[in-house]
């Protein structure tokens, strides 16, 4: 639902538009809606079955910083990343 498809006729070119206000749409809607859940390294996967999990010495280290990555991903907006690339001259 984040983005759709606008088909080409002789007047318009075929692309993509979004479907949803980049005020509202974060870094983080987008990649995870095009790669799923942000994981940094396989052990934070929660599909990841390793034994060590719980024991492990740098586990917990590694999920605060997977979680630290996911908090500042979605605090940016579309819309600004956008204007800070200069891509916006309307907005």
């Amino acid at each position: 639902g984040i983005a759709g498809t606008v088909r080409g006729n002789a007047n318009r070119r075929s692309g993509y538009v979004l479907k949803t206000d980049p005020r509202k749409l974060t870094l983080y809607d987008i990649v995870h809606g095009f790669e799923g859940d942000v994981a940094i390294n396989a052990c934070l996967d929660g599909d990841d079955t390793c034994p060590k999990r719980e024991t492990c010495s740098i586990y917990k280290e590694m999920l605060r910083v997977n979680n630290a990555l996911i908090a500042s991903m979605k605090e940016r907006t579309i819309l600004e990343i956008i204007k800070e690339q200069g891509g916006c001259t309307a907005c």
